[in-house]
């Protein structure tokens, strides 16, 4: 599933993906035909010949990271930002990326001039300190600032870190 970020389920931990399994199994099942296909579609195999897939490369092991203590430290922040795979869109160094086929996420090195409540807040406002509107197609700041406080915070202090 090239177009769909899959892979970014393997920064889940173990517990993680225990609970999401959970979760899943605990929803009331919907009957639905799914037509199976086996391999890339032609536009896919285009698309990952030109370089608009970010595919990644395959991990040494199928063994999910350790669990990290939640919290509002950047040990917890570095796991959030892994499985949301912030760097896809902004870039490996979170210096902006580099768009095509994905959203151009903006430098996020301008947010250590922030405070940890101005960050919650743009998440949830999209509206930066500043007064600029996020732009929900580079930054989809609704579906982040559903995420509760503590990982918020937590995401602050590893961006702040970098």
């Amino acid at each position: 599933m090239p177009i769909m970020p899959a892979q970014t389920f393997r920064a889940f931990s173990q517990d993680d993906l225990d609970a999401i399994v959970e979760f899943l199994r605990s929803q009331e099942p919907v009957e639905s035909v799914v037509e199976h296909k086996q391999g890339l579609s032609t536009l896919a195999i285009i698309m990952t010949a030109v370089g608009m897939l970010p595919l990644k490369d395959q991990p040494d092991s199928n063994v999910p990271p350790p669990a990290v203590e939640k919290g509002p430290a950047a040990a917890y922040g570095a796991y959030v930002v892994g499985y949301a795979d912030g760097a896809l869109c902004h870039g490996e160094t979170f210096e902006g990326g580099k768009g095509g086929i994905l959203p151009k996420g903006p430098s996020l090195r301008g947010i250590a001039g922030w405070q940890e409540a101005d960050f919650v807040t743009a998440l949830r406002t999209g509206v930066t300190p500043g007064g600029k509107n996020l732009d929900p197609d580079e930054m989809p700041w609704e579906a982040f600032g559903r995420f509760d406080d503590t990982s918020l915070r937590a995401v602050y202090q590893y961006l702040r870190e970098l």
